[in-house]
């Protein structure tokens, strides 16, 4: 279950709570920790960072989940946030932090675009998580990430969208 505040609006900032709890039998990771990459290739972890991503419909998703890369456009390696397993029973709570003015943050693009107010139909949070019981043994699915601190885990991508499931309540 997925539960969501917003906890302060600062001059500079929002930031909005939130927490998952994982009411499985099994474990569940979950995208966690995104990151930016500086000139030389360095990823700056960040944990109160999430996307921020316009709808069609003037809504604004923001989240932490694995996004898929759009139709039609090439990368080099896609962007995969860092997952932290969550025992069954127990709860992760997060604070994402929205600089203001706000802009929109993709990872599949380099053009950030400035959201007003006004222009916001509907907010809602977005997080993604990996059922460890979803997926059979044999599939490298999750593995533990390297040289990135204690408790990270990584996803394969492709294998990472097909067993992704969403949590998305309205803020």
């Amino acid at each position: 279950m997925l539960t969501a505040t917003i906890y302060k609006i600062n001059v500079d900032s929002i930031e909005i709570d939130y927490a998952l709890m994982n009411d499985r039998r099994g474990a569940i990771y979950v995208f966690d920790v995104l990151y930016r990459t500086d000139r030389s290739g360095s990823r700056i972890k960040d944990h109160s960072l999430a996307y921020v991503m316009l709808e069609n419909d003037g809504g604004v998703v923001i989240g932490k989940f694995l996004a898929e890369i759009p139709r039609g456009l090439k990368v080099e390696s896609p962007e995969i946030p860092y997952l932290v397993k969550v025992a069954p029973g127990a709860t992760v709570h997060r604070r994402i932090r929205i600089p203001l003015p706000a802009e929109t943050y993709d990872p599949y693009s380099d053009q950030a675009k400035a959201l007003s107010v006004a222009q916001i139909q509907r907010a809602r949070l977005r997080i993604g998580l990996i059922d460890s019981l979803a997926f059979a043994a044999d599939e490298a699915v999750i593995d533990l990430a390297s040289g990135v601190g204690q408790g990270l885990f990584t996803c394969d991508y492709g294998l990472g969208l097909r067993y992704q499931e969403i949590r998305e309540i309205t803020i």
